[in-house]
């Protein structure tokens, strides 16, 4: 299907942050866009071969993505891309954020009485291999039906 093997990818923004920062963290910082923008690319281009090996069924759709803000709410900052340019274009001009989360929209979308929705959980990483999930999460649902 079309989310099989394509969950989110972290994008770090390179040009954001203050002015006195040294040299060595924006390097740094720029060799994680380099290498996040580089994963968004393979994924992208793998999920462009699945379109195009799906040929004429009647659902395949091109794919399309969202960018979200790593740090805002309520479809604050989303944008939708099309290609990994507009992906590095998003980087690069909005300055002021310097993480986002890029996922593939998938169509239709899995509804809760009619209407989009998302699922919040909680969770703490003590190490690399112990991981506490909390036993009640969120259902966000959309102030409106989906058409």
């Amino acid at each position: 299907g079309p989310a099989d093997g394509l969950g989110d990818i972290i994008v770090m923004g390179s040009n954001g942050g203050s002015s006195n920062q040294n040299d060595d963290s924006m390097v740094n910082r720029r060799k994680r866009l380099d290498y996040c923008l580089k994963e968004a690319k393979e994924k992208m281009d793998k999920a462009e071969m699945e379109f195009e090996k799906a040929g004429d069924e009647a659902s395949a759709e091109p794919p399309i993505w969202i960018m979200k803000p790593s740090t805002a709410n309520k479809g604050a900052g989303i944008q939708i891309v099309h290609c990994h340019e507009q992906v590095v274009d998003v980087c690069w001009t909005e300055s002021d954020i310097r993480e986002w989360v890029l996922q593939r929209y998938i169509t239709p979308p899995l509804l809760l009485r009619k209407r989009k929705f998302h699922i919040r959980a909680y969770v703490v990483a003590v190490s690399a291999i112990r991981v506490y999930l909390y036993d009640k999460c969120l259902a966000l649902c959309s102030g409106s039906k989906y058409d």
